[in-house]
């Protein structure tokens, strides 16, 4: 399954990356520190390993300061910045669906050849973590417009569904840079291409609230924002209300281009039920 993004600047340790309570977290923090779930041994293999005692949540230590930080905390997860730019979205990928047998053109591969036990072995840890990796939160719907990038921009959501704890981040990507935005919610559908002379399509009907997370966001040099929901205060004409379980709610981002001329277009569209 594909893992949701990882937003370098916007990181919330009591998510981590969604595993199930007490699993480790398949992560290498960049720097040096004791207290992190996986570590390089000294010929590049990755070894499990625990924090004690066992946190009774799925954490991941994102700073590196041996402790859960409230809030949202900032990263250089993968110490790799090609594009110079600092923080960056790490997209989560079906690498199993990705795989490229390269040796297959091989002169020398010869197609039904009995398979080798090299005896390699997963222990229960191991094999619990993979097979309870999630996918990415909510259901994605509509189709979103070209912009000046020339591509479509996509949300996103990262974190819990659940009211009490109240852990949501909403992410857009593939934005153009520099761009001013928020996000929208409501709790109906609807498609109305051009809506309000955008060259996109608005995905919500019904009332519909701006400024989800209590923010207008600039999508930075990367396309790329990020912000808390906020689910206590969710905005709707008129004022805030707070999201109930049971609830679907859906959310949307707008933001201005250039595209020639100046105008404005949205993403595609998400939907979350809470509980």
């Amino acid at each position: 399954e594909v893992m949701p993004p990882l937003f370098e600047s916007a990181l919330d340790e009591s998510v981590g990356v969604g595993a199930g309570p007490s699993l480790p977290i398949p992560f290498a923090h960049v720097g040096t520190t004791t207290c992190v779930h996986l570590r390089p041994t000294d010929k590049g293999l990755m070894n499990f390993t625990r924090r004690e005692p066992a946190p009774p949540f799925p954490s991941a230590d994102w700073n590196g300061d041996c402790g859960e930080t409230p809030g949202l905390v900032a990263a250089d997860l993968n110490g790799f910045d090609p594009s110079g730019v600092g923080l960056q979205l790490l997209d989560g990928h079906n690498d199993w669906e990705n795989l490229q047998y390269g040796f297959t053109g091989s002169p020398s591969f010869l197609p039904g050849a009995p398979a080798v036990d090299l005896g390699c072995r997963f222990g229960d840890d191991e094999r619990q973590f993979v097979e309870t990796l999630p996918g990415a939160l909510g259901d994605s719907y509509c189709s979103a417009v070209t912009n000046s990038t020339g591509e479509a921009a996509v949300i996103s959501a990262a974190g819990r569904t659940s009211v009490a704890d109240d852990r949501l981040t909403l992410i857009a990507t593939r934005m153009p840079a520099n761009a001013f935005g928020f996000f929208l919610a409501s709790r109906a559908q609807d498609f109305v291409p051009g809506s309000g002379g955008s060259q996109g399509n608005l995905c919500l009907g019904g009332a519909i609230g701006r400024g989800v997370g209590g923010a207008i966001f600039t999508s930075g040099p990367l396309g790329t924002a990020a912000l808390p929901a906020n689910l206590q205060l969710m905005p709707v004409p008129g004022g805030f209300v707070a999201v109930q379980p049971g609830e679907t709610w859906y959310f949307q981002a707008w933001f201005r281009d250039a595209n020639p001329s100046v105008t404005s277009n949205l993403t595609d569209a998400i939907g979350l039920t809470f509980d």
